[in-house]
């Protein structure tokens, strides 16, 4: 059996997992792979991009170094404290070191499966990295639809959002949302004492992270969204907007009839209308319970 979690898992929570499989089992053996931070944290800005986030920083703010999801020590010992050190097996998420250049087969080789390589078939890649231009295009429709927060607006913004990411990745597959040399060096900086733990206690002191920085410009280029994606941008958020509002016609449409068969007074009917409307047009169903007030109050008029 094998089972997969993101880095972010509580002690109770790898209990628990360890509670499922008692039984099941003889032995579980974890696989962890870590990425090196700094490169972890410009990846984790595509996926961010990808599910609505609106802030340019590609980096975490300080105080990652103590944020569990980063320090690699911290993580590895939680894992370790419930399997036990001898059966978490830690690789690097480095594609040169990558066993045959596929995270496929290394995974099959950490496993004890080599023989399986080649044999089942190897899903094609996914959330693959945005580049600059899809970073910022995508940046910019987030920012967009922020103030859109009903579920509707999650269910169609989700939507939109992959669409573009796949499409600007087809268009501009090249380059990454990046950070200045100096950058990466000072956020990694931060780690070096955990990731020497990490290097001594599972890699028997062998220095593995390196301090190769060379994917990342001394200084940032100034980066324009092409017209086209410019365009397509607006076109994006204009078709996100109208669908929104579809949906919500949707919802709201069989209330309405509903009211309207009623044989109701005219200020109820009107706050009825307006308790309708309060998610979708917040600011005429104030004006509406409004005038119900008005036309309660006055005299001569069928209420």
């Amino acid at each position: 059996m094998r089972s997969s979690s993101e880095n972010d898992s509580s002690v109770e929570e790898i209990q628990s997992l360890s509670d499922l499989f008692d039984g099941l089992f003889k032995t579980v053996n974890i696989v962890v792979y870590l990425r090196r931070q700094d490169r972890l944290a410009v990846s984790l800005y595509s996926t961010a991009l990808r599910v609505g986030w609106t802030h340019s920083n590609v980096l975490p703010k300080a105080g990652a170094a103590r944020s569990h999801y980063y320090n690699f020590q911290q993580l590895l010992e939680r894992w370790s404290s419930v399997f036990g050190e001898d059966h978490v097996t830690v690789r690097l998420f480095e594609r040169a070191q990558f066993a045959s250049g596929s995270l496929y087969a290394d995974f099959l080789q950490a496993c004890g499966w080599p023989e399986l390589v080649g044999q089942l078939e190897e899903s094609p890649a996914h959330n693959e990295a945005l580049s600059t231009v899809g970073a910022l295009a995508l940046l910019a429709i987030n920012q967009a639809v922020a103030r859109f927060v009903g579920e509707e607006e999650r269910v169609v913004g989700r939507r939109v959002r992959l669409e573009m990411a796949d499409r600007l990745t087809q268009r501009y597959p090249s380059g990454k949302p990046t950070i200045t040399k100096a950058q990466a060096q000072s956020f990694l900086a931060a780690f070096t004492a955990s990731n020497a733990e990490v290097e001594r206690r599972w890699f028997g002191g062998q220095p593995v992270f390196g301090t190769d920085f060379s994917d990342y410009p001394d200084e940032l280029e100034t980066v324009s969204l092409p017209w086209d994606v410019l365009t397509t941008v607006s076109e994006t958020v204009v078709r996100y907007i109208l669908e929104v509002q579809a949906k919500k016609q949707e919802t709201i449409q069989p209330a309405l009839l509903r009211i309207a068969q009623q044989q109701a007074s005219a200020d109820s009917t009107l706050r009825q209308v307006a308790r309708v409307l309060d998610t979708v047009e917040p600011r005429l169903a104030t004006r509406l319970s409004r005038i119900a007030v008005q036309i309660k109050g006055r005299p001569g008029i069928d209420n």
